[in-house]
């Protein structure tokens, strides 16, 4: 399920163009879990975060942290 099927591509990375939603702040602890639980449902879900280490974490295919 995208939102606007009509500039949504499966095999086209997420942009802010072609994004459903932003999540600002997403990279956090309580951003990475809702950015999970959006994308889970089908959503295209753009990332907007400041620090760049998590970003790069989070694009390795790693969380920057573990909850216990």
């Amino acid at each position: 399920m995208t939102i606007r099927p009509e500039i949504a591509s499966g095999s086209t990375p997420t942009t802010v163009e072609n994004a459903d939603i932003t999540v600002v702040g997403g990279a956090g602890h309580v951003g990475i879990p809702l950015v999970l639980a959006l994308a889970e449902s089908g959503l295209r879900v753009n990332v907007n975060d400041l620090n760049e280490v998590t970003l790069d974490t989070l694009a390795a295919g790693k969380l920057p942290f573990i909850e216990t």
